[in-house]
């Protein structure tokens, strides 16, 4: 927003200008140098301001926040470059979100560090920065003196000073047919598909939540490959599935909303299934796969039946009027009720029947789409529970477009007046622990049957969700929270316990799935298939995600940074090395412009059908 008023101050004691100081970024007024240190047994962050220390130690992660000093404002300073004060231990901002630290196949030095001309420029220029100039202390504003960031009067204000490739060069690379298939490397003969409903990265493997309980998926991400930095197409049901069963975006089908039957618009486009049903695989189906009944893609069908409710003279349980469906609350009935456990129940039992054909299992598990009922027993998992990294001010900075995308005065509203935040975080984290259940019980009936040595299994999801991060709840949105995603590969020709930081989208399942299993060039995909980085044989290939919401709105989300275009103008630019939770629009701050149009340039790119 071009006017700026006085930030109030949230329940953590931060205010907006507090958090851009202690990232070094400097605003309209004073901002006072603070320094970090270590608060409380848990080992949580405090800033000490005069005599009094507030606790930075956020109930759902880490405080994403420096000393003032340890940013001068350019793209970035690498982690290992910004020396934390002798008291303090903070950190890194690079770090993952978990405690787990899996290994990654883009180590610092490999083709992933330089995945695109913008992000390469911006890390040398930071460490040339960082290494001839011997003044660090901020001045009054928050800048810091010999500061020379990037963008506007900045060593890198023009893209023809990137070393590698300008945006323009990037077209001549990018534009190639990427949906055409390489050798085919396929060592499995069948396919175990997990699409989960509404479920974010709030797993063990990308490290979401400290609490979450995925054993099964995680021990499932332990035997292949997890991509980290995997994103939706689009973040509502309908739009999702159908551009990730048909390779095509949401600007290509028409399919925006929930509302739009994808046969309607395409009748004769071939899905995933249907091209493995036209190579004679066997393909099964239960639960929700499309968001509509597509029969024409499966050879047979499962119907589990619908989930029990609570009393309706009990509902809504969490008080909230006109509730509906955005409700949560134990409901006492045992698991075999359930519909997801009805489907991995008919899941198990065909994966033990010997089978001469090669087939496809397609399961769409339901949970944690709302209501968050589920069986008691899961919300005895959890007691008092962490709320995610949250700003009241967060919106504060955003463009109109993105204040009413969040519409902090609905959902977040409701939740807040009626003390309801905790009580849905562990809602969801009990649905989240139920189907992580109904996943184990598939993989031990694969474990035990013939067909585990040469099945390949895929577990995803259609978007992520918000839990009041940027006061907004659900999906619906460009943030990190709406599109990041779980997407992992395991079986015969994956090696173990591999991880992979590079930006994929859920657009590239089609054409990973065409060549993995040698079905022959698919015309019209637009993903890029990942089988160099599964099979090994590439470690990085870079590029960026795309996720599109409605007509006209985008974010991409590269390996550092996510920019965001609404259809009326707004922009929304966060460094994910400084700002993992996506506090600081760098959009409309001196000296990111250059970075900003190289985004909407490579956006552009994408769009017209090029590919990085």
């Amino acid at each position: 927003m071009s006017s700026r008023r006085r930030a109030p101050i949230d329940a953590f004691g931060l205010t907006r200008r507090r958090v851009l100081g202690l990232l070094g970024i400097g605003t309209v007024g004073a901002c006072s140098r603070v320094s970090v240190a270590p608060l409380g047994s848990d080992g949580g962050l405090g800033v000490e301001d005069g005599d009094s220390v507030r606790d930075l130690g956020f109930v759902g992660g880490d405080a994403a926040v420096r000393d003032a000093s340890a940013w001068d404002g350019s793209p970035d300073m690498d982690a290992a470059d910004a020396e934390p004060s002798s008291d303090a231990e903070p950190r890194s901002d690079a770090e993952p979100r978990s405690d787990a630290e899996p290994r990654s196949d883009a180590e610092p030095g490999s083709d992933a560090d330089t995945m695109d001309a913008v992000e390469d420029r911006a890390d040398a220029e930071s460490t040339e920065l960082d290494a001839s100039s011997d003044s660090g202390e901020p001045t009054k504003d928050g800048s810091r003196t010999n500061d020379s960031g990037p963008g506007d009067g900045g060593p890198v204000d023009s893209l023809s000073s990137y070393p590698d490739a300008s945006v323009a060069d990037a077209a001549e690379v990018s534009c190639a047919d990427a949906s055409t298939p390489g050798p085919t490397t396929s060592r499995a003969r069948n396919v175990l598909f997990f699409v989960i409903d509404d479920l974010n990265d709030w797993i063990g493997p990308l490290g979401g939540h400290p609490q979450t309980l995925t054993p099964n998926i995680a021990r499932l991400a332990a035997r292949g490959m997890s991509f980290r930095n995997a994103h939706t197409v689009s973040p509502e049901c309908n739009s999702s599935r159908t551009a990730m069963f048909t390779g095509r975006r949401p600007t290509t089908t028409g399919v925006f909303d929930n509302t739009q039957r994808f046969r309607a618009l395409l009748p004769n486009v071939a899905t995933i299934f249907q091209k493995f049903r036209a190579a004679g695989y066997e393909v099964m189906g239960s639960g929700k796969v499309f968001h509509f009944a597509d029969n024409v893609s499966f050879d047979s069908y499962f119907h589990q039946t619908s989930d029990p409710m609570p009393p309706a003279s009990s509902r809504p349980l969490n008080g909230i009027p006109n509730a509906g469906a955005f409700d949560w609350g134990p409901i006492d009935v045992p698991i075999d009720r359930m519909g997801d456990a009805q489907i991995a129940s008919w899941a198990a039992s065909q994966l033990g029947v010997p089978r001469t054909q090669p087939f496809v299992m397609a399961l769409g598990f339901q949970k944690p789409h709302l209501p968050f009922y589920v069986p008691r027993s899961f919300f005895d998992l959890f007691g008092s529970v962490q709320l995610p990294p949250f700003l009241a001010t967060d919106l504060d900075d955003v463009p109109p477009e993105g204040m009413s995308m969040a519409a902090p005065g609905g959902d977040h509203a409701a939740v807040s007046s009626a003390g309801q935040w905790e009580a849905a975080v562990r809602g969801y984290l009990a649905s989240i622990a139920f189907v992580d259940t109904m996943v184990g019980q598939v993989l031990d009936a694969l474990d035990a049957s013939s067909h585990v040595n040469e099945t390949l299994v895929v577990l995803t999801t259609d978007h992520g969700w918000h839990l009041g991060e940027k006061l907004h709840w659900r999906k619906f949105a460009l943030w990190e929270e709406a599109t990041r995603v779980p997407l992992i590969f395991a079986g015969p020709g994956i090696d173990s316990g591999r991880v992979s930081d590079d930006p994929v989208s859920l657009l590239d399942l089609y054409p990973t799935l065409v060549e993995w299993m040698g079905l022959g060039p698919e015309a019209g995909l637009e993903g890029r298939s990942l089988l160099t980085l599964l099979d090994g044989s590439v470690r990085a290939r870079g590029g960026f995600a795309l996720t599109t919401w409605g007509r006209g709105n985008h974010a991409i989300r590269g390996s550092r940074f996510r920019y965001i275009r609404y259809a009326a103008g707004g922009e929304e630019l966060y460094d994910h090395r400084r700002d993992p939770n996506e506090w600081v629009n760098l959009a409309p701050l001196p000296g990111w412009s250059s970075v900003a149009r190289a985004y909407s340039d490579e956006l552009d790119l994408i769009l017209a059908g090029c590919h990085r």
